[in-house]
Protein backbone atom coordinates (compact mmCIF):
# COMPACT_ATOMS: atom_id res chain seq x y z
CA UNK A 1 0.00 0.00 0.00
CA UNK A 2 1.15 3.37 -0.84
CA UNK A 3 -0.23 6.43 0.48
CA UNK A 4 0.26 9.99 -0.54
CA UNK A 5 -1.12 12.56 1.71
CA UNK A 6 -0.99 16.75 1.43
CA UNK A 7 -1.96 19.17 4.14
CA UNK A 8 -1.70 22.70 5.08
CA UNK A 9 -3.35 23.99 8.52
CA UNK A 10 -2.72 26.52 11.33
CA UNK A 11 -3.72 26.84 15.05
CA UNK A 12 -6.21 24.73 16.58
CA UNK A 13 -8.59 24.48 19.19
CA UNK A 14 -9.79 21.11 21.53
CA UNK A 15 -12.58 20.91 23.02
CA UNK A 16 -13.47 18.74 25.95
CA UNK A 17 -15.64 15.29 25.48
CA UNK A 18 -18.29 13.85 27.98
CA UNK A 19 -18.63 9.82 29.17
CA UNK A 20 -21.14 7.91 28.98
CA UNK A 21 -22.43 4.33 29.11
CA UNK A 22 -25.56 1.76 28.67
CA UNK A 23 -25.87 -1.46 28.34
CA UNK A 24 -28.23 -2.99 26.00
CA UNK A 25 -28.68 -5.36 23.79
CA UNK A 26 -25.72 -8.24 22.16
CA UNK A 27 -23.30 -8.45 19.84
CA UNK A 28 -21.32 -10.78 17.22
CA UNK A 29 -18.12 -11.85 18.60
CA UNK A 30 -15.68 -13.51 16.45
CA UNK A 31 -12.68 -15.73 16.56
CA UNK A 32 -10.17 -13.02 15.71
CA UNK A 33 -10.67 -10.85 18.60
CA UNK A 34 -13.35 -8.76 17.06
CA UNK A 35 -16.72 -7.97 18.71
CA UNK A 36 -19.70 -6.20 16.50
CA UNK A 37 -21.56 -3.61 17.91
CA UNK A 38 -24.58 -3.26 15.36
CA UNK A 39 -26.26 0.39 15.19
CA UNK A 40 -29.02 -1.39 17.33
CA UNK A 41 -27.21 -1.81 20.32
CA UNK A 42 -26.81 1.82 20.82
CA UNK A 43 -30.80 2.60 20.28
CA UNK A 44 -31.56 3.29 24.01
CA UNK A 45 -29.07 6.16 24.13
CA UNK A 46 -30.71 7.47 21.33
CA UNK A 47 -27.30 8.77 19.78
CA UNK A 48 -27.38 11.47 16.82
CA UNK A 49 -23.73 10.81 16.25
CA UNK A 50 -20.88 8.19 15.46
CA UNK A 51 -18.75 9.91 18.40
CA UNK A 52 -22.11 9.14 20.31
CA UNK A 53 -22.06 5.54 19.49
CA UNK A 54 -17.85 5.06 20.14
CA UNK A 55 -18.04 6.05 24.36
CA UNK A 56 -20.70 3.84 24.65
CA UNK A 57 -18.97 1.06 23.51
CA UNK A 58 -18.71 -1.53 26.24
CA UNK A 59 -15.17 -1.87 27.68
CA UNK A 60 -13.57 0.84 25.75
CA UNK A 61 -12.28 4.14 26.95
CA UNK A 62 -12.19 6.56 23.91
CA UNK A 63 -9.03 8.81 23.14
CA UNK A 64 -8.65 11.11 20.50
CA UNK A 65 -4.37 11.60 20.61
CA UNK A 66 -2.68 14.09 20.11
CA UNK A 67 -2.66 16.73 16.96
CA UNK A 68 0.82 16.46 14.81
CA UNK A 69 2.34 17.24 11.60
CA UNK A 70 1.32 14.47 8.89
CA UNK A 71 -2.34 13.42 10.16
CA UNK A 72 -4.88 14.42 12.37
CA UNK A 73 -5.79 12.03 15.51
CA UNK A 74 -2.43 10.85 15.07
CA UNK A 75 -2.47 8.20 17.96
CA UNK A 76 -6.02 8.40 18.49
CA UNK A 77 -7.83 5.08 18.81
CA UNK A 78 -10.97 5.15 16.52
CA UNK A 79 -10.53 4.45 12.89
CA UNK A 80 -13.14 4.85 10.12
CA UNK A 81 -13.82 2.12 8.17
CA UNK A 82 -10.90 0.90 8.98
CA UNK A 83 -8.15 3.75 8.55
CA UNK A 84 -7.18 6.57 10.09
CA UNK A 85 -8.65 9.89 10.40
CA UNK A 86 -7.39 12.05 7.21
CA UNK A 87 -7.63 15.58 8.51
CA UNK A 88 -4.69 17.58 9.70
CA UNK A 89 -5.74 19.82 12.10
CA UNK A 90 -9.34 18.60 13.39
CA UNK A 91 -9.35 16.46 16.22
CA UNK A 92 -10.56 12.95 16.06
CA UNK A 93 -13.58 13.52 18.38
CA UNK A 94 -15.24 16.04 16.23
CA UNK A 95 -14.69 13.95 12.56
CA UNK A 96 -16.73 11.32 14.60
CA UNK A 97 -19.51 13.93 15.52
CA UNK A 98 -19.76 14.48 11.86
CA UNK A 99 -20.56 11.32 11.00
CA UNK A 100 -24.70 10.81 11.66
CA UNK A 101 -25.45 7.98 13.52
CA UNK A 102 -27.83 6.93 10.90
CA UNK A 103 -24.97 6.37 8.51
CA UNK A 104 -22.96 3.85 10.65
CA UNK A 105 -23.74 0.00 10.34
CA UNK A 106 -21.43 -1.06 13.14
CA UNK A 107 -18.76 -0.29 15.71
CA UNK A 108 -16.57 -2.85 16.01
CA UNK A 109 -14.34 -3.27 18.81
CA UNK A 110 -11.12 -4.52 18.07
CA UNK A 111 -8.48 -6.75 20.69
CA UNK A 112 -5.32 -7.77 19.45
CA UNK A 113 -5.56 -6.96 15.68
CA UNK A 114 -7.45 -8.50 12.56
CA UNK A 115 -6.98 -9.07 9.15
CA UNK A 116 -6.75 -5.53 7.21
CA UNK A 117 -6.38 -3.32 10.06
CA UNK A 118 -3.75 -1.21 11.44
CA UNK A 119 -4.07 -1.00 15.01
CA UNK A 120 -1.26 1.68 14.92
CA UNK A 121 0.82 0.27 18.19
CA UNK A 122 -2.48 0.34 20.50
CA UNK A 123 -3.90 -3.30 21.70
CA UNK A 124 -7.57 -2.07 21.26
CA UNK A 125 -8.96 -0.43 19.02
CA UNK A 126 -12.33 0.86 17.84
CA UNK A 127 -13.39 0.86 13.94
CA UNK A 128 -17.23 2.53 13.37
CA UNK A 129 -17.82 1.36 9.95
CA UNK A 130 -20.08 3.55 7.56
CA UNK A 131 -23.11 1.98 5.93
CA UNK A 132 -22.59 1.27 2.16
CA UNK A 133 -26.08 2.02 1.05
CA UNK A 134 -26.45 5.09 -1.59
CA UNK A 135 -28.41 7.92 -0.10
CA UNK A 136 -28.19 11.03 1.87
CA UNK A 137 -28.14 11.01 5.70
CA UNK A 138 -27.93 14.17 8.18
CA UNK A 139 -28.34 15.21 11.57
CA UNK A 140 -29.13 18.45 13.44
CA UNK A 141 -28.06 19.28 17.23
CA UNK A 142 -29.30 22.64 19.24
CA UNK A 143 -28.21 23.89 22.62
CA UNK A 144 -27.84 26.14 25.47
CA UNK A 145 -25.00 26.85 27.82
CA UNK A 146 -26.59 28.40 30.84
CA UNK A 147 -23.59 30.67 32.50
CA UNK A 148 -24.00 31.54 36.33
CA UNK A 149 -24.54 35.44 35.55
CA UNK A 150 -27.76 34.99 33.79
CA UNK A 151 -26.12 35.03 30.23
CA UNK A 152 -27.33 31.69 28.14
CA UNK A 153 -25.07 30.93 25.15
CA UNK A 154 -26.64 29.30 22.14
CA UNK A 155 -25.14 26.45 19.83
CA UNK A 156 -26.30 25.19 16.55
CA UNK A 157 -24.39 22.04 14.53
CA UNK A 158 -25.07 20.35 11.30
CA UNK A 159 -23.66 17.04 9.44
CA UNK A 160 -24.81 15.26 6.32
CA UNK A 161 -23.61 12.37 4.37
CA UNK A 162 -23.73 11.54 1.08
CA UNK A 163 -23.15 8.30 -1.01
CA UNK A 164 -23.61 7.59 -4.37
CA UNK A 165 -22.85 3.96 -6.45
CA UNK A 166 -19.75 3.14 -7.25
CA UNK A 167 -18.22 4.04 -4.02
CA UNK A 168 -18.32 7.61 -3.90
CA UNK A 169 -18.98 9.74 -0.86
CA UNK A 170 -19.16 13.22 0.55
CA UNK A 171 -19.31 14.47 3.92
CA UNK A 172 -20.34 18.04 5.40
CA UNK A 173 -20.65 19.77 8.60
CA UNK A 174 -21.21 23.41 9.94
CA UNK A 175 -21.28 24.33 13.82
CA UNK A 176 -22.23 27.55 14.61
CA UNK A 177 -22.15 28.12 18.81
CA UNK A 178 -21.04 30.23 21.75
CA UNK A 179 -19.03 29.28 25.29
CA UNK A 180 -18.16 31.24 27.79
CA UNK A 181 -14.34 31.48 29.21
CA UNK A 182 -13.97 29.61 32.49
CA UNK A 183 -11.21 31.01 33.09
CA UNK A 184 -12.77 35.00 33.76
CA UNK A 185 -15.62 35.54 36.59
CA UNK A 186 -16.41 37.58 39.08
CA UNK A 187 -15.08 38.15 42.75
CA UNK A 188 -12.70 40.84 44.92
CA UNK A 189 -9.11 42.05 44.33
CA UNK A 190 -7.22 43.18 47.04
CA UNK A 191 -3.52 44.52 47.10
CA UNK A 192 -1.77 45.13 50.30
CA UNK A 193 1.24 46.88 50.84
CA UNK A 194 4.21 45.03 52.94
CA UNK A 195 3.29 46.64 56.39
CA UNK A 196 -0.27 44.87 55.32
CA UNK A 197 -1.87 48.46 54.66
CA UNK A 198 -4.57 47.99 51.69
CA UNK A 199 -2.93 49.63 48.40
CA UNK A 200 -6.37 48.25 46.26
CA UNK A 201 -9.51 47.18 47.14
CA UNK A 202 -12.11 46.38 44.55
CA UNK A 203 -15.21 44.37 42.88
CA UNK A 204 -14.09 42.42 39.58
CA UNK A 205 -16.66 42.25 36.87
CA UNK A 206 -14.95 39.65 34.21
CA UNK A 207 -17.05 37.84 31.14
CA UNK A 208 -15.62 36.50 28.29
CA UNK A 209 -16.79 34.00 25.16
CA UNK A 210 -15.94 32.76 21.92
CA UNK A 211 -17.93 31.63 18.86
CA UNK A 212 -17.35 28.89 17.40
CA UNK A 213 -17.98 29.51 13.28
CA UNK A 214 -16.73 25.99 11.20
CA UNK A 215 -17.03 24.28 8.41
CA UNK A 216 -15.34 21.24 7.06
CA UNK A 217 -16.05 19.05 3.93
CA UNK A 218 -14.89 15.88 2.47
CA UNK A 219 -15.24 13.74 -0.82
CA UNK A 220 -13.86 10.38 -1.64
CA UNK A 221 -13.90 8.40 -4.60
CA UNK A 222 -12.03 5.04 -6.37
CA UNK A 223 -9.33 6.35 -8.65
CA UNK A 224 -6.59 4.47 -10.69
CA UNK A 225 -7.13 1.31 -8.77
CA UNK A 226 -7.09 2.92 -5.49
CA UNK A 227 -8.97 5.55 -3.51
CA UNK A 228 -8.26 9.13 -3.40
CA UNK A 229 -10.16 11.10 -0.29
CA UNK A 230 -10.02 15.36 0.14
CA UNK A 231 -10.60 17.00 2.23
CA UNK A 232 -11.31 20.91 3.80
CA UNK A 233 -12.01 22.76 6.98
CA UNK A 234 -12.64 26.58 7.81
CA UNK A 235 -12.63 27.48 11.08
CA UNK A 236 -12.94 30.65 12.64
CA UNK A 237 -13.12 31.11 16.42
CA UNK A 238 -13.91 34.98 17.18
CA UNK A 239 -13.16 35.98 21.23
CA UNK A 240 -13.77 38.39 23.26
CA UNK A 241 -13.45 39.47 27.32
CA UNK A 242 -14.86 42.32 28.44
CA UNK A 243 -13.12 43.23 32.40
CA UNK A 244 -15.30 46.19 35.00
CA UNK A 245 -13.19 46.68 37.96
CA UNK A 246 -14.90 49.13 40.00
CA UNK A 247 -12.50 50.71 43.33
CA UNK A 248 -13.86 50.76 46.47
CA UNK A 249 -10.00 51.73 47.67
CA UNK A 250 -8.79 54.57 46.70
CA UNK A 251 -12.05 54.95 44.40
CA UNK A 252 -12.49 55.43 41.01
CA UNK A 253 -13.52 52.90 38.03
CA UNK A 254 -11.47 50.71 35.38
CA UNK A 255 -12.77 48.77 32.37
CA UNK A 256 -11.22 46.84 29.63
CA UNK A 257 -12.47 45.11 26.56
CA UNK A 258 -10.38 42.45 24.51
CA UNK A 259 -11.25 41.03 21.29
CA UNK A 260 -8.92 38.31 19.30
CA UNK A 261 -9.41 36.56 16.24
CA UNK A 262 -8.43 32.95 15.33
CA UNK A 263 -8.47 31.00 12.26
CA UNK A 264 -7.50 27.70 10.95
CA UNK A 265 -7.79 26.39 7.13
CA UNK A 266 -6.75 23.07 5.76
CA UNK A 267 -6.94 21.08 2.64
CA UNK A 268 -5.48 18.04 2.15
CA UNK A 269 -6.03 14.37 0.96
CA UNK A 270 -4.77 10.58 0.78
CA UNK A 271 -4.71 8.15 -2.38
CA UNK A 272 -4.44 4.56 -1.11
CA UNK A 273 -3.89 1.96 -3.25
Amino acid sequence: MSILMIAAAAAVLAGAEPSAAVTPAKAAASETGVIAYPAPFFAEASPSTAYDMVIRVPGFSFDKGTVVRGLAGSGGNVLIDGEPAVAKNDALDEILRRIPAAAVAHVDLIRGGAPGIDMQGRTVVVNVVRKSTAGFRGATTTGAYAVYDGRVLGSFRAEGQWRWAGGRSAEASIILGYGPDDQLGDGQRIRTAANGSTLILSDVDADGKGLKQWTTGAYETPLGGGKLRLNAAYMMTPYSAEITDRLRFPGGKEYQYDTMDRLQAEVGGRYTR
